[in-house]
């Protein structure tokens, strides 16, 4: 639509708004796991949200020990954190 009217815009994508879409896509994942593991898993994931949004270059070793905990509870959630970590490692290369 914006090429109808504005023939010669430029459209770009800020970084803050790609990086957040990246985000809210591994959060609505994260989600849905927690909704399928049982109850005793699902309080694990309920507050991870922070550490598993969080880059794994800056996690503290007790956190990235809380992190593959659990990573271990779903191959496909281990999956889309790694897609994360390697969408973080494009957005930083040159």
């Amino acid at each position: 639509m914006a090429g109808i009217y504005f023939k010669n815009a430029v459209q770009i994508v800020d970084k803050y708004h790609f990086v957040r879409q990246c985000v809210w896509a591994f959060e609505a994942f994260r989600k849905r796991e927690q909704k399928r593991l049982g109850k005793k898993y699902r309080k694990l994931l309920k507050h991870s949200k922070r550490l598993l949004t969080k880059r794994g270059t800056k996690l503290t070793k007790d956190e990235r020990e809380r992190v593959e905990a659990m990573l271990y509870l779903s191959h496909e959630l281990r999956q889309a954190y790694h897609l994360k970590e390697r969408f973080y490692e494009v957005l930083d290369a040159k």
